[in-house]
Formats: C-alpha cells, sequence, structure tokens
C-alpha cells in the first residue's frame, strides 16, 4: 500500500503542490484482469460502495416487491439529506408503522450545504432520518419485517440482516465473506475490508446481471436523484452517461461501480482518504478504458477536471490525473 502510484495531482499554478497515492482493479465478469494499478490485493473497507450488494437480499426474498423504484434507489444511497431524500424516509418508516427511533444510524445533518443551511436556519436539529444511511437502514428494517425477525439489533454483525449482504458479497467476489476483516461504519451497522480486485469482480457481475441485479439497475436509472443527490458524482454520471456508468462512493475516498456494456466492474481507493481526488480517479478508470466522450463529458468537467479557486473564486490551480494512469486508446502518451 505505501508503493502506490500517485493517482491525482494538486496544482497551484504551475506547480504541483499535493499528490494522492491509490489502487485501482478492473476487472472482466468472468475474473479477467483489464487493468490495475497499485496494491489491489490489499484489503479496503468499500464502505458505502457496498450498498448496491447490500441492497440485494431486499430484492431477492421479495420484501422490495411492494416497493417503488426511488425507494429501491434510495436504499443503495449514500444521499444528501436533501427534502426528497428526507421526506422519502419519513415516509417509508411511515409504511413499516415505525418512527426514526427505528434507525440504529445516528442523527445527522443534511450533506447538502445549502439544504444544511436551511435545516438551521429553521431551527431543526440533527436528525436519524436526515443520515447519509437512512434509506439503507429502511431497506434493512423492511427485510427484518418481511422474514419476521427482530428489527432490535439489526445493526449486529450476527443478525439475520447482516448475514445475508455478507453471503452475496462472498457469493459475487468469489471469497468467505464472513472470513474477512471487519469492524462497524459510520452509521453503526457492519462493513467488511476485501482486497480491490475481488470488490472489482463482485461489481463486473452487475453486468451481467440477475432478475434483483436487473431491477436494482433500473430503479437507479429511473432515479438517479434518490443515489446521491444534487452536486454528487454518483447521481451525475448515470445521469450524464445515459446509465452506461454506475458507480458509488464510499467513506474515505474508495468508489466501486459498474459498466454494463464493457462487462466490467472497477474498485479504486485513494491512500488517504481525500475525497477531491476520487471523482478524479474514476475520470481516468473511463480514459483508460476509452470512453473518452464520458471522461471529457462538459457536464461531468466540475468532478473530473476540478478547478481550485480562491476566496475571490479566481481560478488559481487544478487537479488532474497521476502520470501513471494508461492514456486513451488511439490517443498517445499523454
Amino acid at each position: 500500500m505505501n508503493n502506490n502510484p500517485v493517482l491525482a495531482r494538486v496544482w497551484r499554478g504551475n506547480l504541483v503542490e499535493s499528490q494522492h497515492r491509490g489502487a485501482v482493479a478492473v476487472v472482466h465478469v468472468d475474473g479477467r484482469r483489464a487493468f490495475e494499478l497499485g496494491d489491489t490485493a490489499h484489503c479496503y473497507y468499500p464502505r458505502s460502495s457496498l450498498k448496491f450488494i447490500q441492497a440485494l437480499p431486499l430484492v431477492e426474498s421479495g420484501a422490495a416487491d411492494h416497493l417503488s423504484d426511488a425507494q429501491l434507489a434510495l436504499s443503495c444511497a449514500s444521499h444528501n439529506g436533501e427534502p426528497l431524500h428526507c421526506d422519502m424516509v419519513q415516509q417509508w418508516l411511515s409504511e413499516l408503522s415505525l418512527d426514526e427511533n427505528a434507525l440504529a444510524c445516528g442523527p445527522s445533518l443534511p450533506l447538502h450545504l445549502p439544504t444544511q443551511h436551511q435545516h438551521l436556519r429553521n431551527g431543526d436539529d440533527a436528525q436519524c432520518h436526515v443520515h447519509n444511511c437512512s434509506g439503507k437502514h429502511c431497506g434493512m428494517l423492511t427485510l427484518a419485517q418481511h422474514w419476521g425477525v427482530s428489527i432490535e439489533g439489526y445493526g449486529a454483525y450476527e443478525h439475520p440482516t447482516q448475514a445475508a449482504w455478507r453471503q452475496r458479497l462472498g457469493e459475487l467476489a468469489q471469497l468467505d465473506a464472513d472470513a474477512l476483516p471487519w469492524h462497524y461504519d459510520g452509521c453503526t451497522l457492519p462493513v467488511v475490508a476485501l482486497p480491490l480486485y475481488n470488490m472489482a469482480l463482485a461489481m463486473a457481475q452487475f453486468c451481467t446481471p440477475t432478475p434483483a441485479m436487473t431491477r436494482i439497475r433500473t430503479a437507479l436509472a429511473a432515479h438517479p436523484q434518490c443515489l446521491a443527490g444534487t452536486g454528487r458524482l454518483c447521481t451525475d454520471l448515470i445521469r450524464h452517461s445515459d446509465a452506461r456508468v454506475f458507480s458509488k462512493v464510499g467513506a474515505e475516498a474508495y468508489t466501486a461501480g459498474f459498466i454494463p456494456e464493457l462487462g466490467l466492474g472497477f474498485a479504486l481507493k485513494i491512500d488517504d482518504g481525500n475525497f477531491r481526488a476520487c471523482d478524479v480517479a474514476v475520470a481516468g478508470v473511463l480514459r483508460a478504458l476509452g470512453l473518452t466522450e464520458l471522461s471529457e463529458h462538459e457536464a461531468l468537467q466540475a468532478y473530473f477536471a476540478p478547478t481550485i479557486r480562491d476566496s475571490r473564486e479566481r481560478a488559481v490551480g487544478h487537479i488532474d490525473l497521476g502520470e501513471i494512469w494508461p492514456p486513451a486508446p488511439g490517443r498517445g502518451s499523454r
């Protein structure tokens, strides 16, 4: 891990001011490696990048049969806490005859700053339903009720709702998920660590989808705003790629996703956990795979080639890819 290459560089003027190292794995659905950078055998916590997989038992069990596609997309979300998200969570809890006291995630303010500021102007405190993971928690409460198991302690490692997604992860990633290192995530639920290669392999399976995976893909394509929200790459990449690329960010600058037309899954981790390098690295993946029309899409450049500005909004620098990245096919070296 200490020898991982520089995936992104931060420039101020014509000088590199900071560098962000990390690792990337891109894997075919049959397990062949498309390309990789850095230590893809090291175990990293995917954090919220696991959510597409964590939603599978909800659908496969039949518990999601009565849910809308918007709710299913929200179950995969690390949402902004915008009114859309918060209203949906409250309505979902009402449908379960529960209130936010049932949520294991702690109280939070909205991630979306304009919404957070309005929240505070309204005199509202941090609340559990506002937590960015509350949609996932609603999904797990729904699954627990469907199975007739206790909702108390649904966040425990051994609870059936947690064991179910670990089993699916193990099947998709071709490893024993119960043998993986684990601890508790920021939202209080268990999270496991696994090699980037295996996470990318698991994501690739969404390219030849089961019926449950197809429903999740359809839900995400139809309701990308539910997955993250305003100013978030997870939402805008689905929207501006016309659902050609799906990605899911996780805490500490992890991202995983899949590209159905290429039959590829990917996973990447920035070593220092800095999100500013994470979205730029996604552009590197797309470019290296020949999807330059997406890596250079005008509407995505705020994520892929961000400008650094001073307090007067003057451009003083930018962030770009490190030299280690493969060039776009047919375009020569950079």
